[in-house]
């Protein structure tokens, strides 16, 4: 594989060849939202797909095209090896990796529910001219088929834990490789009244993709009365209409624990008794949870200091939902440097980034663009 075949394709071209894949992405096939429907149900997967494509408007298409242009000879590929289930991981990779004129071969992860596949058949319908610029690998993670493949990729992009991202980094000896890195998102409130519309707007952000994406709220910072925002936000999840697919025993359990150590521990726990998720639980200090509708709401008075609330999230925030003065989080940030996110919005945009959001701090098509820059010096061995 390698990236000629878009030697022969103008920028006008290219744009119109990816705002097909969009809109095929955008008015779904029956075979792609089936593909999806054990892990996002219902309308659960029709809104994962518009939170994926949507932001890549004709526009945005185009700014990313300009912002990847290189002098390229096409001798590159990208490999892409993937973490997680969410489409809007592998949408962004795509679209990205193709303004910026490069060809993917593309390792899912072992949670992916056949999105990935159904790319490949959706960009062979609709966008032939890039049925060569994608391609799965479908090793096991620990096959040599694999490690041939992250040893001699001309570029590499690793999402994952922090074990996986260092083998592969190590086993890339220097070659041109981005990482992201784990990272996880919150909400912040200040000087807010509880109203339903605020409710609703976090309660939504935590149910899409049942928290499992990088942009998913785990923790809720408020100054508010934590027990009574938490009784409240409890409530407004139940009334959220996106179905859930159901925890995995391992999911079940971390839940059952964090409730039995929440009321052991003297905090606040809704519900008081029956099923859950989804639940929402009080504490002082924000530690890593189970996720699928599971929230920590953490009180603070004053200006927070986050590396006491935050202690595993120092340089690991990716996403924050901020309610209040701008001033106020200006000075949050100026207090606390370590905890300045690459991607801020208001409650209900949290799972809703622009094309070219600065992902781990930086827009991916640019993060390919510095890797060719890079690549056409070290220039890797070929396979």
């Amino acid at each position: 594989m390698d990236s000629t075949v878009f030697l022969n394709i103008d920028d006008a071209r290219l744009a119109l060849i990816l705002s097909r894949v969009r809109d095929a992405c955008l008015d779904p096939p029956k075979s792609l939202l089936a593909a999806m429907s054990e892990t996002w149900p219902g309308s659960h997967g029709k809104l994962a797909l518009n939170l994926a494509f949507s932001p890549f408007d004709d526009d945005s298409i185009k700014r990313l095209i300009a912002l990847g242009a290189s002098n390229s000879t096409g001798s590159h590929w990208l490999l892409a090896i993937l973490a997680g289930k969410i489409p809007a991981l592998a949408a962004n990779v795509l679209m990205s990796s193709w303004a910026a004129r490069t060809a993917v071969k593309i390792k899912p992860s072992a949670a992916d529910n056949g999105f990935v596949q159904a790319m490949v058949q959706i960009t062979k319908d609709t966008a032939p001219e890039l049925q060569n610029a994608i391609k799965i690998l479908n090793f096991d993670s620990k096959s040599p088929e694999l490690a041939h493949e992250i040893q001699t990729a001309p570029l590499a992009l690793v999402y994952g834990s922090d074990a996986t991202t260092s083998m592969v980094q190590k086993a890339r000896k220097g070659r041109p490789t981005t990482i992201g890195a784990h990272r996880e998102s919150g909400v912040l409130l200040s000087e807010q009244t509880q109203n339903n519309d605020l409710l609703a707007a976090i309660s939504h952000d935590i149910c899409i993709y049942d928290q499992s994406g990088c942009l998913s709220p785990q923790f809720i910072l408020t100054d508010l009365d934590a027990t009574a925002f938490a009784k409240a936000l409890y409530e407004a999840l139940l009334t959220q209409p996106l179905p859930s697919q159901k925890p995995t025993m391992e999911q079940a359990v971390s839940i059952r624990l964090l409730a039995q150590e929440t009321r052991f521990s003297g905090f606040s726990c809704f519900p008081a008794k029956g099923p859950i998720p989804p639940m929402v639980v009080t504490a002082s200090v924000y530690k890593p949870g189970p996720g699928h509708r599971v929230i920590q709401v953490i009180p603070f008075e004053g200006l927070p200091d986050l590396r006491l609330l935050l202690p595993t999230l120092e340089n690991r925030l990716q996403g924050l939902a901020f309610a209040g003065p701008p001033e106020t989080l200006q000075a949050i940030f100026a207090k606390n440097p370590a905890y300045i996110a690459p991607y801020i919005c208001k409650p209900s945009q949290l799972q809703n980034p622009p094309a070219g959001w600065p992902e781990n701090g930086q827009a991916l098509v640019k993060s390919i663009k510095m890797m060719l820059q890079e690549f056409s010096t070290v220039q890797p061995t070929q396979p």
